[in-house]
């Protein structure tokens, strides 16, 4: 599932078919995947992850200019890889399932500071992924 994300040529399958394939993996039950349990990955969990996500997003596109966008982007790219310890946080406290963490890890790992676009395509991703949560819940 991860190894057909590519945030920086996004193909036309991106935030359709496989954001639906990663809603399903997100929404199978621990004990669906041989582990004793339930589906960690409660909407408020996630909720959290993207309300920060669109927080930056929501930063960024107050600036008027791109030039300006991509300079702040410059700054706030480290707070945004700090995701990925937010996660293992919220992974290690099983609050998110492994798979939820993995999902993350691999999409803050794409965004590069020379691209802006895989920040946002990220965040398009997310947005998928969180409304084939929906839909399957």
């Amino acid at each position: 599932m991860l190894e057909k994300i590519d945030l920086n040529q996004i193909d036309h399958e991106l935030f359709d078919v496989t954001a639906e394939l990663i809603a399903e993996k997100l929404n199978e039950p621990l004990s669906q995947r041989g582990k004793k349990g339930i589906n960690l990955n409660k909407s408020t969990q996630i909720r959290r992850f993207y309300e920060d996500i669109i927080a930056w997003d929501s930063q960024l596109n107050q600036l008027s200019s791109l030039e300006a966008r991509k300079a702040r982007f410059q700054e706030v790219l480290p707070l945004i890889k700090m995701l990925n310890a937010k996660v293992a946080y919220a992974y290690n406290r099983e609050l998110v399932d492994e798979q939820f963490r993995d999902f993350i890890q691999c999409c803050i790992r794409q965004i590069k500071p020379d691209n802006l676009d895989g920040f946002k395509h990220f965040k398009l991703l997310f947005e998928a992924v969180i409304g084939f949560m929906k839909n399957k819940s």
